[in-house]
């Protein structure tokens, strides 16, 4: 399968639009990969098939791309990594977009979602670092004591709380955009039978094009399994 706030920025998630058309440029570098290699631009309409839309070389180090937006999408940049195929998932809209890939992480900026979306994804890691760092104090420190322990699985659970109701504000402030439906389908599990039917029910038309289809399927059938195993 291809995979891949700062509570005054939850405003200005919801300006950000299912139809924002219009010409964007796409430049970016990967490390690792060779002037003359291949970079292909495309999406995937059943979360399983690349279709591929575009296709460059790379040119001093850089690629790049342009063309005209018809709303905001859900993208992916496809290259090799003299292994087998990479792919990294960004939001293709209006305007001039920055792809950087290390081996460290992966960043698409310069546009509304693309930045806000690093944002939601860097206070994110923030929770899951947290969550990590106690848990290897609990499984390698033998000097513990028991009641350092208990706090230690007490701030892991308070953290994943956190993290639960920040995602939730997320999606809860932007289910009407490609962003907030993109969330939403991947944690869907933050949520009761009734909130998640009504914040699928109410996603824009405009949001559930060629390219997000796939998620908005998704979480139709979530609901069905949910009905059917309340109905058992």
């Amino acid at each position: 399968m291809l995979r891949k706030i700062i509570p005054s920025l939850l405003a200005a998630f919801v300006l950000i639009s299912c139809n924002n058309s219009g010409n964007y440029t796409i430049t970016g570098a990967i490390e690792g990969i060779l002037d003359g290699d291949t970079v292909t631009l495309g999406y995937s309409t059943n979360g399983e098939e690349f279709t591929k839309t575009d296709y460059t070389t790379v040119s001093g180090g850089e690629f790049r791309f342009s063309g005209k937006s018809e709303g905001c999408d859900i993208y992916y940049i496809c290259y090799n990594n003299r292994e087998e195929p990479q792919y990294m998932l960004f939001f293709l809209e209006e305007g001039d977009i920055r792809i950087n890939i290390s081996q460290e992480r992966a960043t698409a900026e310069g546009t509304p979602t693309n930045d806000l979306n690093t944002t939601i994804e860097k206070r994110y890691s923030e929770y899951i670092s947290k969550i990590y760092e106690h848990q290897y104090r609990l499984s390698t420190d033998s000097l513990l004591t028991d009641s350092l322990s208990s706090e230690l699985t007490l701030q892991i659970m308070e953290t994943q709380r956190d993290a639960g109701y920040y995602l939730q504000d997320i999606i809860r402030e932007n289910y009407k955009s490609t962003l907030g439906l993109f969330y939403l389908v991947q944690y869907s599990f933050l949520f009761d039978d009734d909130e998640l039917t009504f914040l699928t029910n109410n996603i824009p038309e405009e949001c559930i094009n060629r390219n997000n289809n796939c998620m908005y399927d998704i979480l139709q059938e979530e609901l069905f399994n949910r009905n059917m195993n309340a109905g058992e």
